[in-house]
């Protein structure tokens, strides 16, 4: 289609409330929801089973982001802080989540709700080479919106 446009990603960045910008992440895995159906059966003129469904629940899976540590620490503290005092409102954030293009123009975004990091991991390197000391967290959350769209909460 012509009016197709495909844009290179060049790095992710996040934001949330008290922990301010944090860029520079090489990979991401983007925000996933699954859907389970209930079902309530009732019985037809025949006496088989006819299962109806009667609503869905919907789930998230973690975000993951790994990136080159820098000096600043915000995701340990950030995951510190939870270890800590518990997942409440004062550590819970809204994050947002950017896909950004070398210009660091945002090419898609991201808003979960009620996030918080699950799991905190770096990785060493042998020291005196060129390696890069990296970092990567996931992050839990309770609704997802591409864009104000979507999830549970955004338009459709």
């Amino acid at each position: 289609m012509a009016d197709q446009k495909t844009e290179p990603i060049k790095y992710w960045k996040i934001t949330a409330e008290g922990v301010g910008t944090i860029g520079m992440f090489n990979s991401c895995s983007l925000p996933s929801m699954s859907l389970q159906a209930s079902e309530f059966k009732v019985w037809d003129e025949q006496g088989k089973p006819n299962p109806l469904p009667t609503g869905v629940q919907a789930s998230f899976g973690d975000v993951t982001l790994s990136r080159g540590v820098d000096d600043k620490a915000e995701l340990w503290k950030w995951i510190s802080k939870i270890a800590q005092k518990g997942a409440n409102a004062d550590t819970v954030k809204e994050v947002t989540l950017m896909a950004c293009n070398a210009d660091g123009g945002t090419i898609q975004e991201w808003k979960l709700t009620n996030a918080f990091p699950s799991s905190y991991s770096a990785a060493g390197m042998a020291a005196g080479g060129s390696d890069v000391l990296t970092e990567q967290i996931s992050i839990r959350y309770t609704d997802a919106q591409l864009g104000g769209q979507g999830g549970l909460t955004g338009t459709v």
